[in-house]
């Protein structure tokens, strides 16, 4: 491949593509471990600062999010050329257009707790979502959006 190739539009949206797979596999990989009782990790995964913020989430909660990531992956993998799927084409634009506002939903955030716009701020939660959860979000979500159409 060329450096046009390289430069192209599509390879641009499939590589985003590729990557936002990666992370969403990753993640949900994590999330299976939780469910499973795994506890490395749990402790930064909930914002505030009381004792409540190191209780474990409920394993059904871990395990949904789990498999909506491996879904959203499944999604991806259709958009970039993996997968086929028996879903219109309309189906599968709106499907990754709604998983795109939900993770830049998620990189806002609540203007309290988390995302960009928190006003809690100082807990190893906080520090974690302003360098890692919500840049990866909105990634996702801009990896997901160009991958829409």
């Amino acid at each position: 491949m060329g450096w046009e190739g390289l430069m192209s539009a599509s390879f641009l949206f499939s590589s985003m593509g590729g990557i936002a797979i990666a992370i969403l596999i990753a993640v949900a990989v994590v999330h299976m471990y939780w469910t499973l009782g795994g506890a490395v990790g749990i402790a930064v995964t909930m914002p505030g600062k009381t004792r409540r913020s190191l209780d474990r989430p409920p394993g059904v909660n871990s395990l949904l999010v789990s498999l909506s990531l491996l879904v959203a992956a499944d999604l991806m993998l259709v958009r970039v050329g993996v997968f086929t799927s028996r879903i219109p084409e309309l189906g599968m634009r709106v499907a990754c257009g709604a998983l795109a506002a939900a993770f830049l939903a998620r990189a806002i955030g609540d203007f309290h707790h988390f995302g960009f716009f928190k006003r809690v701020t100082g807990s190893r939660f906080s520090r974690l979502d302003t360098t890692v959860y919500s840049p990866v979000c909105a990634y996702l979500a801009a990896a997901i959006g160009v991958n829409t159409w």
